[in-house]
């Protein structure tokens, strides 16, 4: 999303829909929308960090370390994440079973992720969830794809692009990008390998937040609507290629809610904490009452 320059970012009624010609005023600058993430109402969210300041303790005195002072960068509690997790349809079946079964195994378990899991982080509760449905069809002249991820997409020469064809997609309906429509930004990466102990070449990657537009010269078929909706591009097992088809946005000149269909996350109940029965427990039990 865009809104002219000068204006409060904050305020939808100032963002604009580049995908249709008529919002975009004629002699206006624009800038982009790219310092938060937006939710199905327009509304801008950024998630809770804090940051806490830590000691490493001298396990010979049990005093502060010297010269041991860090701190860590925190997401806040009670914030709700969505991820995904896809198998390939050429996955074998005993794979495609040993992902549904590791699923089924996590679904309303309570973990500890990232670090410090010892002291007071990453204790997180899992849930399962309804992923998002894309509409194939809205509008039968056009394709809009709005990148959910970065997208390492390759052309027919296996170099990566930031303009791809519907070939490059994969898709067998004829579409033609649309770059007066369209907005890409870029990100260049250079993965490790660890075969090689050294860095690969740069790659050029469409970056998340980026909107394709193609005009049909037939309506999408239903093939490439369940082609799309399983990603964009390679590397995807790494979370590339994530996209979201014809969003609800996408057909409107005037942004207004909603603009897309959200995910909706039923909240776990808060379970009781479980008081270990340990002599340490029993005694500062008894000392408090």
């Amino acid at each position: 999303f865009h809104y002219p320059k000068g204006e409060p970012s904050h305020d939808s009624q100032h963002w604009v829909n580049f995908t249709q010609k008529e919002s975009i005023g004629i002699g206006v600058q624009y800038q982009q929308l790219r310092s938060a993430f937006i939710d199905s109402q327009g509304t801008i969210q950024r998630p809770r960090k804090n940051i806490t300041v830590k000691t490493a303790i001298d396990s010979a005195t049990g005093t502060a370390a010297e010269s041991q002072l860090f701190q860590y960068e925190f997401l806040e509690p009670g914030q709700t994440f969505a991820a995904v997790i896809s198998v390939d349809e050429t996955a074998s079946e005993a794979t495609a079973a040993f992902v549904k079964q590791a699923v089924n195994a996590l679904k309303g378990q309570q973990i500890r992720l990232g670090k410090s899991r010892n002291s007071e982080f990453g204790r997180v509760d899992i849930i399962d969830v309804q992923p998002y449905k894309n509409d194939p069809n809205p509008a039968r002249d056009t394709l809009v794809i709005w990148c959910l991820s970065d997208a390492e997409v390759v052309d027919a020469n296996g170099v990566t692009t930031l303009a791809p064809s519907a070939n490059d997609l994969g898709l067998a309906t004829d579409a033609k990008l649309d770059k007066t429509r369209s907005f890409v930004r870029e990100l260049t990466l250079s993965r490790f390998n660890q075969a090689r102990q050294g860095f690969d070449s740069e790659q050029r990657l469409i970056s998340k937040g980026s909107v394709l537009v193609y005009q049909l010269n037939s309506p999408l078929s239903e093939a490439d609507c369940h082609k799309l909706s399983d990603g964009i591009g390679r590397n995807r097992a790494a979370g590339f290629g994530r996209v979201m088809i014809n969003p609800a946005w996408a057909q409107k000149a005037d942004l207004t809610s909603p603009f897309f269909t959200p995910i909706t996350v039923n909240q776990a109940a808060e379970k009781p904490l479980q008081t270990p029965a340990t002599p340490l427990i029993k005694w500062l039990s008894a000392q408090a009452t």
